[in-house]
């Protein structure tokens, strides 16, 4: 069912660990984390997952994604958390094609990790605009790099996204409050476990946290409906108060967030 061979741009190993083959499709390790994360986010009553995956622009759209997870069904009868129903599209096949989706991205991770690929991005020496921008981009794929704080992030959230409440593993990412320049940064209370697209907004700049409420706000540079659901919802932090994220800190993100509503260029 998998083939991780990718497209031959000379040098191998990159290819091989960014690219991975579903259902005769090429499909890019961002597209997996952006599949896993809209996916998952889909109540158990919305199972028709063709919709997301092209609302995505997703290369997964072209599969025939009922007859991939039928056959993951079948290739793991292990996986007892699956359960049947006799619906036409049952949530069973949606949870299905995700969990084929993170052993995909599993394996390419694996991969990365054998090759010994470098996934980790120049560390910032300041809080400025230029270095942010450069830093999102490297980190579609660096994020996950930083295993201990993203561990020690998922103990304190225990593996939901303080923003959504996704606990697909991974879907999930570290998020740094306060961009990450050394590693006396990757502390808990400098960081956010966050969905991998909601990761992405709150790097851009199109959703926040406000520090006085500690609820999420959307910019309204965001185009489209599909997050707006997300305003004015309350984090969900950990349990334990000393894990919280720093009042501090989210105040300081919070005016860089205000300041570059006006820098940024408006959507149709």
């Amino acid at each position: 069912m998998s083939d991780s061979s990718g497209p031959d741009t000379g040098t191998a190993s990159t290819s091989v660990t960014q690219w991975t083959r579903i259902g005769g499709v090429l499909v890019e390790r961002d597209d997996l984390i952006k599949a896993i994360g809209a996916l998952s986010a889909l109540p158990d009553s919305d199972t028709i997952i063709i919709k997301s995956l092209r609302d995505l622009a997703s290369p997964l759209a072209n599969t025939k994604y009922r007859l991939l997870a039928d056959q993951y069904l079948g290739d793991h009868p292990e996986d007892s958390q699956l359960e049947t129903t006799g619906l036409k599209h049952p949530p069973v096949r949606r949870v299905a094609f995700i969990r084929m989706l993170e052993r995909h991205l599993h394996k390419l991770d694996e991969l990365a990790s054998a090759a010994d690929i470098s996934v980790h991005p120049p560390a910032p020496d300041a809080l400025d605009d230029t270095d942010a921008r450069k830093r999102t981009t490297q980190d579609v794929v660096a994020r996950q790099g930083q295993a201990q704080f993203r561990d020690a992030l998922i103990r304190a959230y225990e593996g939901r996204c303080a923003v959504t409440g996704c606990d697909s593993p991974y879907a999930l990412e570290a998020a740094h409050i306060r961009p990450y320049f050394g590693e006396h940064t990757n502390i808990v209370t400098n960081g956010l476990l966050l969905r991998a697209d909601i990761h992405t907004l709150f790097d851009l700049d199109l959703l926040a946290v406000n520090p006085a409420t500690r609820t999420v706000v959307i910019s309204d540079q965001l185009s489209g409906d599909h997050y707006k659901s997300l305003q004015g919802r309350p984090l969900n932090l950990p349990a334990n108060p000393k894990l919280h994220p720093s009042h501090a800190l989210l105040t300081e993100r919070w005016t860089w967030f205000e300041d570059k509503q006006t820098d940024l260029p408006a959507t149709s």
